[in-house]
């Protein structure tokens, strides 16, 4: 197998490019892993729960549709879930797209409170804070483009709102390195 990276301008063109190559599979990245959604004729529990998807791999039972998946909320689950050490914490998601949906039904299996902090609002079911609110908050998950490529320089907010032994996860797109 191959891995080759593809962009496409828009939702359209990502799904002609999946059906248009003979492709097995494909990750999927920002601004796509809501839109894609449709593009499975079967989603993973975790893909269906969070409303967003980044793994697409052809089905088994039939190699012409799509399974779609996604592995962020089973990464996050497991990296809250050890870091809980069995207490239910209090999660806030910085932004509102698929990996903020992630966390969000990594929150949810997990039985936490959860709230998101973020300029474009989405109704996401949880409440909606200021960023000055995030002090209250003992696990925040930084879900923007800010430290990546596009926007190198630091955090969406300032680190000084956080509490002490807060847990900060980072997942920047398309790192500098």
């Amino acid at each position: 197998g191959l891995y080759l990276p593809l962009q496409a301008a828009d939702a359209a063109d990502a799904r002609w490019a999946l059906n248009g190559f003979s492709l097995q599979g494909a990750s999927v990245t920002r601004p796509y892993k809501e839109d894609l959604l449709t593009a499975a004729a079967e989603l993973a529990p975790e893909a269906k729960g969070s409303g967003a998807l980044n793994t697409l791999a052809r089905r088994e039972e039939d190699a012409r549709t799509w399974f779609g998946a996604n592995t962020d909320v089973l990464a996050l689950k497991r990296l809250m879930s050890s870091a809980a050490r069995g207490r239910k914490l209090r999660l806030c998601v910085v932004g509102s797209g698929g990996l903020a949906r992630a966390a969000l039904q990594a929150s949810k299996v997990l039985g936490w409170e959860a709230a998101v902090c973020a300029r474009r609002q989405k109704d996401l079911g949880v409440p909606s804070v200021p960023k000055e609110d995030l002090g209250r908050f003992d696990v925040i998950v930084q879900a923007t483009p800010v430290g990546g490529v596009e926007d190198p320089e630091g955090l969406p907010f300032d680190p000084e709102l956080l509490k002490p032994g807060v847990l900060l996860v980072e997942s920047p797109l398309w790192p500098l390195q």
